[in-house]
């Protein structure tokens, strides 16, 4: 046997998964951005969570349009292992310590079977709690209103459910009164004046 074979052996071998693995096809590296929207995602589907809670920078993009889903995350990295810290608004009536463990462990499972990086922790930081969003009238269904007002309208005829409305008149311009049209007169017809009768 020669030295490079006998080195061989006595150095471990890496395992399937591992970053040393990978040096035969390559590395693979998830960018932090990448890492911070799997978890943001991940948190704003867990029931308790109003949004997310970012500083400046988020309610800027917020301001221009734009959807940041990273908003609130921030990522630590070190190799393959990763930290997150989660920056929340709790919905109100919603008990904040059930609600941190269920994103930690939302977080956590949707980082590491996206990524295959390891989490070391999910730190959760409450920043706020605020009501339920309620529709605001004009997105409310007002069906039940005007049905009800058609209902009571004054005997005008009513058409079929589904019916087209009968067409009605335009209002004459103010200031101008339509007069009704004359009557024509039929003139009477005597035996004066008339050509080629006998007087």
């Amino acid at each position: 046997m020669n030295d490079d074979d006998e080195l061989k052996q006595t150095q471990p071998q890496p395992e399937a998964g591992d970053p040393a693995a990978d040096d035969d096809m390559g590395a693979i590296k998830v960018a932090d951005e990448v890492l911070s929207i799997v978890a943001g995602l991940a948190a704003s589907e867990v029931n308790g969570v109003y949004g997310m809670s970012g500083g400046i920078r988020e309610g800027l993009t917020d301001m221009l349009g734009k959807q940041n889903f990273s908003k609130g995350i921030k990522v630590y990295t070190e190799g393959h292992t990763v930290r997150v810290e989660v920056h929340v608004i709790i919905t109100y009536g919603f008990n904040i310590p059930d609600v941190a463990i269920k994103l930690q462990e939302k977080v956590k499972e949707a980082v590491e079977s996206m990524t295959g990086y390891e989490v070391t922790g999910v730190d959760i930081h409450v920043e706020g709690v605020k009501k339920k969003k309620e529709k605001s009238q004009i997105e409310k269904d007002d069906t039940d209103e005007l049905v009800k007002k058609w209902e009571e309208a004054p005997d005008e005829p009513k058409a079929e459910p589904g019916a087209l409305p009968a067409p009605q008149e335009a209002p004459a311009p103010e200031g101008h009164k339509e007069e009704a049209p004359a009557e024509v007169q039929p003139e009477e017809t005597t035996g004066e004046g008339t050509s080629g009768g006998d007087k």
